[in-house]
């Protein structure tokens, strides 16, 4: 009988080392979890910041490629000019009959990048003697931009920028996106 009564006093439950080892690995799930949770939203952030500055720079760039596509060279030359490779200056072909003493009325557009307050301004002339107007804003937030050109007169571009989370000032944890194309001038396709 004392044996019949050990067994029914016998209650059914978890032992203490039980109980802390569910805990741990209840622990460990909820651990994994969060991590999943965060790592996703991290990368969910990087690529909407990613595609927010593409959205952004990528009017630029087609900007700056349709009055490249524009310029007009005439006897090597391209009608684009470089200096360094923060500035370029196009030479657009005016509705006047295509003459060479006609060249000089041509208007001229400017780009250039300013390394030091991470934008990139516009300026045009009327005439190659005319002075520049004032420089027009048209990208911030530019890490890098540079312009070269070929053997063949091809223009190539690259501009590198970094969105900034309020707008005033860039953000180093953001990433950063760099937009690269080429472009031929139009003079080069009817020389």
């Amino acid at each position: 009988m004392a044996l019949a009564y050990g067994l029914m006093n016998k209650k059914a439950g978890f032992t203490l080392i039980e109980l802390l080892i569910a805990i741990g690995l209840v622990g460990m799930i909820i651990l994994a979890i969060t991590a999943i949770d965060v790592a996703s939203r991290r990368f969910l952030n990087t690529t909407n910041y990613e595609a927010q500055v593409q959205s952004e720079a990528s009017p630029v760039v087609g900007r700056i490629v349709k009055d490249i596509s524009m310029a007009y060279g005439q006897y090597g030359n391209s009608g684009i000019t470089l200096t360094g490779t923060n500035l370029i200056e196009i030479r657009r072909l005016d509705d006047a009959p295509a003459t060479y003493a006609d060249f000089n009325d041509d208007p001229r557009i400017k780009y250039t990048y300013n390394p030091a307050g991470f934008y990139i301004t516009r300026e045009t002339s009327t005439c190659s003697s005319c002075p520049w107007s004032s420089a027009e804003v048209i990208a911030r937030n530019i890490q890098a931009c540079t312009f070269s050109q070929g053997t063949d007169s091809t223009v190539s571009i690259s501009i590198t920028a970094r969105r900034t989370a309020d707008g005033s000032s860039v953000s180093f944890e953001n990433p950063l996106v760099t937009l690269e194309t080429s472009v031929s001038p139009r003079s080069n396709s009817l020389n």
